[in-house]
């Protein structure tokens, strides 16, 4: 058995932003030997991910939620700040970032962390 840690949290977008950020997601399985995960386990994590069927008004939501092993949990990681520094859109005069907040702990609850997106940045606190 081994040490799981539980991530869960979610993104907010426009929803012409869905594909794009599948495409992020689901690129990260033909590089997951270099987060040290086979192919197969990165397509398993990757099933966390859900997206909305339908959009209510103008702000799509994305969600994550699962128990993965604790020496992977940089494979999410790395997706999440890649999406948070590459998905933009350009409105006039106004660039809009991804927003999203996530909440990580371990088995134990003795490892806490929250991952933020904000502005194009990714942050990282641990509690």
């Amino acid at each position: 058995m081994g040490d799981y840690i539980s991530i869960r949290g979610w993104i907010e977008c426009f929803e012409d932003k869905i594909p794009e950020i599948k495409a992020i997601i689901a690129s990260f399985v033909d590089n997951s030997n270099s987060a040290v995960l086979s192919p197969d386990t990165a397509e398993f994590y990757n099933r966390g991910w859900v997206f909305p069927d339908n959009i209510v008004n103008t702000t799509s939501f994305i969600f994550y939620g699962a128990d993965i092993r604790s020496r992977h949990m940089n494979y999410l990681k790395n997706q999440i700040i890649r999406l948070s520094s590459d998905v933009i859109q350009i409105d006039g005069e106004f660039i809009n970032y991804l927003y999203g907040i996530f909440h990580i702990c371990n088995e134990e609850n003795k490892e806490l962390y929250i991952w933020k997106l904000a502005d194009g940045k990714f942050r990282e606190t641990k509690l």
